[in-house]
Order: C-alpha cells, then structure tokens, then sequence
C-alpha cells in the first residue's frame, strides 16, 4: 500500500473563540495535473452550527523514497 503525505504551503484562514465539538468540511478546489499539488478550501464549525475557522489552503503532497 502506497502512504501520501501533504505539506501545507500556504494557508489563509481566521482563528475563532474555542468550543467543545468541532466539525470538519473540506473541499477540492483545484487538482494541478502537472504538479502534485492541490488547493482546498476549510470550514470549521461548533456543535451550534457556527463557522470556527475558514479558508483556503495550498497541499504539496509527497510520494514515500
């Protein structure tokens, strides 16, 4: 089996008050065919429904030596 790691290369996303339960959406915005890099957008919400931290973010993923 053949293990993936991702690097994070930038990110842009806003810290918010601390909570018991958190929740985590993330989506694929952009797959490079030429690059193995990828860019995601976060969205972390409470048990409430309030968003905690968004934003988009930038993935280098590494192939195992």
């Amino acid at each position: 089996m053949e293990i993936l790691r991702a690097t994070m290369l930038k990110r842009g996303w806003q810290d918010r008050p601390e909570v018991q339960q958190v929740f985590a959406e993330i989506e694929v915005l952009a797959l490079k065919s030429d690059k193995p890099v990828c860019q995601l957008r976060a969205t972390i919400t409470n048990q409430a429904g309030a968003v905690l931290l968004e934003g988009e973010c930038w993935t280098y993923t590494m192939r195992p030596a």
